[in-house]
């Protein structure tokens, strides 16, 4: 019974299963939650509505995340884990990486320093990105995690489900960003099409990190058309609009540098112990 119920989840590579399963990260950030803030604006849904239809879908998510798991992390799942290691980097692992940076850097903080700006702008990522390096290690020396090494283009697809979860971040607290959120979230799913539809493996990266930059220009242009509109308690200037738009350039920096970190994993060679085991299983 077991095993007739993980054969729903092995869905076949490139098919409309596959597709929509995989896409559920991407609706539930980039699609709904725009949608539900502005009816709930509008007047239309309650809170109370609004939290059951999200408690809802967060309770799908961890089902299908753990089904995932539990079949062996299929391609449909891995945006569902990138979507929960953005979460974990963003609200556990940013204290960890935060704290020595701020007694490191505290005092150049308030400073005009590029380098400063692109190191305070990572602290949300770092944990992601170390997920990411830590598969690459164990896709050299543990024969499980060969298929990260295999097709390193599902490690860039696990980052790319962080996207949505980041875009919904760097729009908290504004108000009007249904529209641009939801041209993110379209783009996204796009790219994850093109992902999914694609045989080669240079396609498939170039399909995902296509998708990441035009997702975070629209994320940029839409910050730069918003800010002056809106009615945050303090004063709001061309100086807030640069700092908003380059802390959204700097995200999209780490994400595209998170990225490329697996094409190295291509060209790292296998340890002695690795290749053993997979001529032995062959």
């Amino acid at each position: 019974m077991i095993r007739n119920f993980d054969s729903y989840f092995y869905f076949a590579s490139g098919s409309w299963k596959e597709y929509l399963t995989a896409l559920i990260p991407f609706f539930l950030a980039g699609g709904l939650m725009p949608v539900l803030n502005y009816l709930g604006r509008a007047g239309v849904t309650t809170n109370a509505i609004r939290t059951v239809i999200m408690l809802a879908l967060f309770g799908l998510f961890l089902i299908l995340l753990v089904v995932g798991v539990k079949v062996g992390m299929p391609r449909w799942s891995l945006p569902y884990l990138g979507f929960l290691l953005a979460i974990l980097s963003t609200y556990f692992f940013s204290m960890i990486f935060g704290t020595p940076l701020y007694f490191l850097f505290g005092n150049l903080r308030d400073q005009s320093l590029l380098i400063i700006d692109i190191l305070w702008g990572g602290i949300f990522w770092y944990g992601l990105l170390s997920a990411i390096v830590v598969l690459m290690i164990a896709s050299r020396t543990i024969p499980s995690f060969q298929r990260f090494r295999s097709d390193w283009t599902q490690l860039c697809f696990i980052l790319y489900g962080g996207v949505p979860f980041a875009l919904w971040l760097t729009f908290d607290e504004y108000v009007g960003d249904e529209p641009y959120m939801f041209a993110s979230f379209l783009v996204l799913a796009v790219g994850a099409w093109f992902y999914l539809r694609s045989q080669g493996q240079w396609t498939r990266f170039g399909s995902l990190f296509v998708a990441l930059t035009l997702a975070i220009s629209i994320a940029v242009a839409g910050k730069a058309i918003l800010i002056p509109a809106q009615d945050w308690p303090f004063t709001i200037d061309q100086g807030l609009v640069v700092a908003e738009v380059k802390h959204t350039i700097i995200m999209w920096g780490w994400f595209a540098a998170g990225m490329v970190l697996p094409v190295a994993a291509r060209f790292l060679p296998r340890s002695d112990r690795s290749s053993h085991t997979t001529v032995a299983e062959g």
